[in-house]
Order: C-alpha cells, then sequence, then structure tokens
C-alpha cells in the first residue's frame, strides 16, 4: 500500500484526533460568500495565484484553536483599515472538528469584534443558522496545538542586521564581524561573555535557545536537499542587535568537512533546516500551517519535501494544511487534497475543490503564460526594472520580484528550478547584478561528444553559474544517477541560461546606475569624494550616506527618488546604462528571449 493509501486509510480509519473536517467562511476578507474548504486529506495544498487568499485562509485556521486568535496576523491600521459596516459585514468563519473516531462533529463560530482597548479581538460565538450552521449550542473550540511558518518572511539573524540593521558609528560589515564572535562561542556552548547592559541575560539566552540538531533530524534534511550535512545547530540569540536565530552547518566536501553559518547558506537550505526541525518536534495530533514552503527550492526537493510531509503525517497524524505556487507539491497528491483559488467575475476569490493536479498545473502556468516575469537579485533592481518598464510603457505586460538570499542562491537553487520546467521557459526571465555578469554559451555550438561528456558539461555549467554548480537529479534515486539524465540536465542549464537569463549593463550594479545622473554627481560631490573603495561596496555606501544626507526614512525612498532624477535626465539626453536595459526589457518583450550582449550603446 503506497504511503498516500496509508494515510487515506488512517482517516477512514479515524486515527486523527481534534480533526478540523471543514471551515466556511461566511463573510472573510476577499473570499466568496460562504466559501467552505473541506479537508478530506491530511494534507491540504491550497494552490493558486498570488494575492489570491491563500495566506487568509491559514491565518483563519490559525486563530481556530483555543487560546489562539486570527487577529495575530490580520488587524486594522490607519492605512489599511478593515472596514465591516460599509462591505458584506462582519469578518466571522465557523468550522467542525471531531474530538476522535467515537465523538460527533463539533461546529464553532468565531468572528471579529471590537473587545476593551482590541479592535481586532476574535470572539467564539453562539452558533447562527441563518449562516448555515447545524449546530444548537455553543461548543469549545478545539484544543489543538498549531505550527504556523510563513517561508517568505523568514530571515536569520544575520539577514535580519544585514538588510534592516542600522549601525552609528561603523559599517555594517564591521558591526556583524565584531558580534559574530559572541555567536561562535554560543555555538560552540561557551559563555558568549557579551558586554554591556543584561549582558548575562542575553549569553544564558542564547545558551539555553542553542539546539543541535540529532542524527534523524539531520538525515531528514540532508534526503531533501541531497547534502552530506554532518553537524547542525540552530541558535536563537540577540548579539545582532534583535532577537533572531542563526545556524551552523558541518558538511562534506571533496577537501573533506566544511563549515559555514546561516550568513553563507542558501535560503533553500534554511528553509528545510526549520521546517523539519519543527514537523519532527511537533506533538502528535498538530495542526501545522506551512506558506510557501517551496521557496527557493528545486523542483525535486520540493517534491521530497511533499514526501517527508506525508511520511510525519503517516507516523503522526498531523494535519497539514499549504500554501503554495509549486506544481511540484501537488504532484501525484489525490484530488481530495487540492484546493484551487481563482477569481470570479466579481473579483472575489473562489475555491474548487476535488481538483485534479494536471488541471491545477494548467491554471498555474496560466499565470506564467499570461504575463512575462522578471526575476532578480534585490529591491533596487526590481524597482529600476520596473521603472524602466513603464518608462518604456510595458509594464501591464511584466510581473518583476525579487527573491531574498542574494545572487548566488538565484544561481544554484531558483534558476536551476525553472530551467528544466519547459513552460517556464517561455516566460520567466532572470536580470542579475552586472557584477557577476558570466560569459553566455550556447550549447548548440557543442560537438556531440561535448554534450555526452559531464565532466564537460559540468565546468561550463560552474562558469556560467558564476562557481556554482546546482545539483542535476536525474529521476531515480540519489544513489543511482543517470549520468546521461545528468547530461541533459545541464544542457537545460545552460541553454536556459542562454535565452533566459541577463545581467545590467556594463557590470554594474543598481546603486551604481542610479548614482550615474549629473544631478548626483553635482549635488553629492563631497559624499561620492569620501569613498576610495573600489568594490561594489562603495556604491551601496554612497547611497547609505545620501540617504543621511537627505533625511529619508529608509534607504528606498533615496534609491526611488534618484532613479527618478536620472530617468527625468535620460528623457533629455539617452543615458546609456537606461538605453541597454530598455534593449533587454523590449528584446525579452518582443522576441521572447533575452539578446545576446549589446555591443553599442547610445553614443
Amino acid at each position: 500500500m503506497s504511503l498516500i493509501e496509508q494515510i487515506k486509510k488512517q482517516k477512514i480509519d479515524g486515527n486523527f484526533e481534534n480533526y478540523i473536517n471543514y471551515i466556511q467562511f461566511p463573510v472573510f476578507k476577499n473570499l466568496e460568500s460562504n466559501t467552505r474548504i473541506n479537508f478530506d486529506y491530511p494534507l491540504t495544498v491550497l494552490i493558486g495565484k498570488n494575492g489570491c487568499n491563500k495566506s487568509s485562509v491559514l491565518t483563519a485556521l490559525y486563530g481556530a484553536p483555543k487560546n489562539m486568535s486570527t487577529g495575530t496576523f490580520w488587524f486594522a491600521t490607519s492605512t489599511d483599515p478593515i472596514n465591516e459596516k460599509a462591505g458584506r459585514g462582519r469578518n466571522r468563519f465557523f468550522y467542525e472538528y471531531k474530538e476522535n473516531k467515537n465523538s460527533t462533529g463539533k461546529e464553532v463560530l468565531k468572528h471579529r469584534m471590537k473587545r476593551g482597548g482590541d479592535p481586532d479581538y476574535w470572539e467564539t460565538s453562539d452558533p447562527v443558522s441563518s449562516i448555515g450552521m447545524t449546530a444548537t449550542t455553543r461548543n469549545p473550540p478545539v484544543n489543538k496545538k498549531v505550527i504556523y511558518i510563513d517561508f517568505r518572511s523568514q530571515l536569520s539573524a544575520f539577514d535580519k542586521y544585514f538588510y534592516f540593521g542600522d549601525p552609528k558609528d561603523e559599517k555594517k560589515q564591521d558591526y556583524l564581524r565584531r558580534r559574530s564572535k559572541y555567536v561562535k562561542r554560543a555555538f560552540e556552548n561557551k559563555n558568549p561573555l557579551f558586554p554591556g547592559n543584561n549582558s548575562k541575560k542575553t549569553s544564558q539566552y542564547a545558551l539555553d535557545h542553542r539546539i543541535e540538531l540529532n542524527k534523524n533530524e539531520i538525515k531528514c534534511i540532508n534526503n531533501i536537499l541531497g547534502k552530506t550535512y554532518k553537524k547542525i545547530i540552530l541558535l536563537e540569540h540577540k548579539f545582532y542587535d534583535k532577537l533572531g536565530t542563526s545556524a551552523l552547518l558541518l558538511t562534506k566536501n571533496a577537501s573533506g568537512n566544511f563549515q559555514y553559518s546561516e550568513a553563507n547558506a542558501g535560503s533553500g537550505e534554511t528553509a528545510v533546516i526549520r521546517l523539519v526541525h519543527s514537523v519532527l518536534n511537533a506533538d502528535e495530533y498538530s495542526l501545522i500551517l506551512l506558506d510557501e514552503p517551496e521557496v527557493s527550492l528545486h523542483p525535486s526537493a520540493q517534491k521530497r519535501v511533499q514526501e517527508f510531509l506525508l511520511t510525519e503525517i503517516n507516523k503522526k497524524r498531523h494535519q497539514i494544511i499549504i500554501s503554495s505556487h509549486s506544481p511540484a507539491m501537488i504532484k501525484d497528491l489525490p484530488k481530495e487534497a487540492i484546493k484551487l483559488f481563482t477569481t470570479n467575475r466579481d473579483g472575489y476569490f473562489h475555491i474548487q475543490e476535488n481538483v485534479d493536479y494536471h488541471l491545477a498545473f494548467f491554471e498555474l502556468e496560466e499565470y506564467a503564460i499570461d504575463k512575462k516575469i522578471i526575476i532578480c537579485e534585490d529591491i533596487n533592481a526590481k524597482n529600476l526594472i520596473e521603472r524602466t518598464l513603464r518608462y518604456l510603457k510595458i509594464s501591464d505586460q511584466f510581473i518583476v520580484n525579487f527573491v531574498h538570499g542574494g545572487v548566488d542562491t538565484l544561481l544554484k537553487y531558483t534558476i536551476p528550478m525553472y530551467a528544466i520546467n519547459e513552460e517556464m521557459k517561455k516566460s520567466v526571465y532572470f536580470i542579475l547584478d552586472g557584477d557577476k555578469e558570466c560569459q553566455r554559451e550556447n550549447s548548440q555550438d557543442y560537438t556531440i561528444n561535448e554534450r555526452n561528456d559531464i565532466q564537460f558539461l559540468e565546468k561550463k555549467v560552474k562558469s556560467i553559474y558564476s562557481g556554482n554548480l546546482p545539483k542535476a537529479f536525474p529521476d531515480g534515486d540519489k544513489n543511482g544517477e543517470d549520468e546521461k539524465q545528468k547530461c541533459d540536465i545541464y544542457i537545460q542549464y545552460i541553454d536556459f541560461h542562454y535565452s533566459n537569463v541577463s545581467y545590467l549593463p556594463n557590470k554594474k550594479i543598481p546603486e551604481e546606475i542610479v548614482l550615474g545622473s549629473k544631478y548626483v554627481s553635482e549635488r553629492y560631490s563631497e559624499i561620492i569624494s569620501n569613498h576610495e573603495e573600489t568594490d561594489t561596496l562603495k556604491f551601496k555606501n554612497i547611497l547609505w550616506d545620501i540617504k543621511e544626507d537627505r533625511g529619508d526614512g529608509n534607504i528606498n525612498d533615496t534609491f526611488n527618488s534618484l532613479a527618478h532624477e536620472l530617468f527625468r535626465e535620460h528623457k533629455i539626453t539617452p543615458i546609456e546604462d537606461i538605453f541597454l536595459i530598455s534593449e533587454l526589457l523590449k528584446s525579452i518583450f518582443e522576441n521572447g528571449y533575452v539578446m545576446p550582449k549589446v555591443l553599442v550603446g547610445t553614443n
């Protein structure tokens, strides 16, 4: 009996305790009125395009059990009020759960209300028959442990400070270097000797929240990622100013053991570590809610995540609900496990149940077919590309996004994931910072022998992918790799890079490009002259100093203001960098591929 069938039998036999059978939304955000989701299979995947309220369903489920509140994640602010009186009425939902196989189902109604000083309090209420409830008495909420992980917003302690920290008298890099010694001591289970106020408390907190993963956890992580970790340590601490989590990974490579922290790990690695540790340590019968666990993972790793979750459901009778965009997360699942989110004629979101995964594939890929998707490294590159698209008046034909984790995450994990998906090749493009520009290779130029020489292809892929060698997973397990299949996958990596990956012009990063206007050179000449660095960090530091000089609220405001000045000048006298970016985007829009490197500019 397959794993999927074993779980189905356990469900039929009533082996799941405090199981939520369904949830119904008379009024909830932008869902159709009285939308209902039946949880007929213990692994449920909410699948659909961006912004269709999948995550909202997870937050409702988070607030369903005893002592939990949907208001933890969804609450009103001045900029995003929840105006219920003028809309469809009070936001509310009800659900049914069954304590065990010998009990009957119990319905519970929860609605949003103001109580005391909390305008986003969610109260358990008496049943209301007019909204479809069958219960006649108020029942207590389900008593169930909840684990909720949003993989899009989980940043490590290092990344939190690197991207959002604000050191007063030193560079971020110097601050992180200086503070990392306390992290290192805590990893070694030694007193960190952290100085200053609350030094003993801060040091002890880190030691109390140091976790060395056990052999089973590491085995599961290795299986998902195709790695050979020997030791993994998690550490929650405040050494980088704010509370965050660091990880230390010891793995084995060709030259021996290799150790590194989350600062140099891919976001996919840290996501899987967090997932495996949380799930393996969850109580039996837990409610586990996962928001886009596929982030930065290769499709084969995504599929192994699905298999891991199914295994744990079978062992510990968890109820797991996932929000996802990934076809790999729904492949081979039974129809009752898949809930497809679509938009109705009135603009509300409809949920279609019992969907064959092939149909869901079509709906997901329609998202890519409708518009061309550009993925870049960071928010500054995203803003620069979006501004260029608006300048060209074709912004409505594109979706621009960026992936956390930096260019190495993109090259090693994200780009290869798209390279082996034939449909995605037609609509997904990557524009990376120019400082990582690599030679473009056309596999059609290789001889037959070269196309079947795995060492030759590995060397080519590594040079094209900036020193990274993405994994190539054949159809079989990793212990029986088919060399011919690996060669075919490497060819796909090379071809996708040739047709779908490009770089910002003149080996520049976004910060260098926006600093190239006359406005900047004239107004901030003194700031520019104070920086003597020769690498790309110079331009990031200049931008940061301009931000301080202007008194902007954040660095994104500064970047956007300078980009506005750059494009204003470009309209009068063409600027080569903007011209080349425009030509690249027009090539993608008109021809469906990234053109070879432009050799001439505007001069």
